[in-house]
């Protein structure tokens, strides 16, 4: 009679052990799918966070930029990147999945997103500032080192949790250079280029 009760105690206890195991393995899949979803957009946000200073040194390389209408130019530009409303739908809830498991890292993440038109706002502002466009570029430069530097951080603390070959694959990925979406380039050739004469080329300008 007692061996009786040992088994069914048993038998409970392994029913339970392999409901919290089954439990906690259905758990870190959903949150290795929502850590996925929320590494990919990220990803995403950091290439169009490096877009802009990317085609500007792409454009630059080519045409003597003058210092005054960098800015000017990167607003231009700026609106061959129109906001993506879809990868700020698909961030928000991958951030929502991650925080229901993680709410730590999902504050954390939480508005990264923000960064795009908030960067798109500040160069509005300076283009239309006389005194500050000489100077905004290089406040622009150091912005974006410590928001780049921000995003990556998040970006390798993502991969690490997600697994060690995801992280492998992502440190491959940072350390090359920033890739433009290749709809830059197509409407970069059908965008007609001013040619100046040699005897304005000092001021700026693509020569002949």
């Amino acid at each position: 009679m007692l061996g009786h009760e040992y088994m069914a105690l048993v038998g409970v206890v392994l029913g339970w052990l392999l409901n919290e195991v089954g439990r906690r393995l259905w758990a870190r899949r959903e949150e290795k799918r929502a850590i996925a979803q929320t590494l990919a957009a990220l990803l995403e946000i950091r290439r169009r966070t490096m877009a802009i200073p990317k085609a500007f040194e792409l454009i630059s390389g080519k045409c003597k930029i003058p210092a005054e209408v960098e800015t000017q130019l990167k607003v231009f530009l700026s609106q061959l990147f129109p906001p993506d409303q879809a990868l700020t739908s698909r961030y928000s809830s991958a951030v929502a999945l991650v925080a229901a498991h993680n709410p730590i890292l999902g504050f954390r993440l939480n508005q990264q997103d923000a960064v795009l038109p908030f960067l798109d706002q500040l160069r509005a502002i300076a283009s239309t500032d006389f005194s500050a466009a000489p100077v905004w570029p290089m406040i622009e430069t150091e912005l974006l080192a410590v928001i780049t530097s921000h995003i990556e951080s998040l970006i390798k603390q993502l991969a690490w949790r997600h697994g060690c070959l995801t992280r492998i694959r992502v440190e491959r990925l940072l350390s090359r250079k920033p890739e433009l979406p290749e709809s830059f380039f197509r409407i970069l050739e059908a965008v007609p280029v001013q040619q100046y004469p040699a005897s304005n080329q000092p001021r700026g300008g693509c020569p002949e």
